[in-house]
């Protein structure tokens, strides 16, 4: 249930005292668990949850500056404000700072391409092509991602081997031959894109 705004914000947010008499658990926590939660039902906040979101996520960067999880933090509030550019200064202050997690990394990369700067979006893909041999992330939207960033810069022939490669190792998904056949339709290569879409039907 959302915590404030749109319903009563002090049944809402029954679980928080009991939170902080959790042995271990500090106001810092305490805080960031608030605000974490908070952004996740940003929809549902009303102008004083939201101006009190930006104070606790202000404050919690004003005490570490420097750690990663709370620089994410406020690059996520400003994404969910569209404040885009802001998003993207933030999301790349965290990778620099450490944080190597696939969805700090798929959304700056979805934020740059957004924002049309495809060749630094293309700098993040080695570190999310290691994230993705380990079994981690959502394979889906990082190839779709990584294909629509190899057709923006030209690199058609990149953009065919990515498809292909998404084939091989989901063969059971016609979504991903669809991408491939398209791909091969504006290669130039009508027939063999017609034998894949056909194929993609047949799943």
């Amino acid at each position: 249930a959302p915590l404030c705004g749109a319903r009563d914000m002090g049944s809402a947010n029954g679980w928080e005292p009991a939170l902080g008499k959790l042995q271990g658990v500090d106001d810092f926590q305490f805080r960031l668990l608030r605000a974490r939660r908070w952004l996740a039902e940003y929809a549902d906040l009303d102008s004083s949850g939201r101006d009190e979101l930006t104070r606790i996520v202000a404050a919690l960067r004003a005490e570490r500056p420097r750690w990663y999880p709370v620089v994410a933090l406020a690059a996520m509030q400003a994404d969910v404000r569209g404040e885009y550019k802001g998003a993207i200064r933030d999301y790349r202050r965290a990778v620099e700072l450490g944080d190597s997690r696939s969805a700090t990394l798929e959304r700056l990369m979805a934020l740059l391409y957004r924002e049309g700067l495809y060749n630094e979006a293309h700098e993040y893909l080695s570190r999310l092509t290691a994230d993705q041999s380990q079994g981690n992330g959502d394979s889906t939207r990082f190839e779709s991602l990584a294909i629509s960033l190899a057709v923006q810069r030209n690199q058609m022939e990149e953009a065919l081997e990515l498809a292909k490669a998404a084939v091989e190792r989901h063969p059971e998904d016609a979504m991903r031959r669809v991408w491939l056949g398209s791909l091969l339709a504006s290669s130039s290569q009508p027939e063999e894109a017609e034998r894949v879409l056909r194929e993609a039907v047949e799943k």
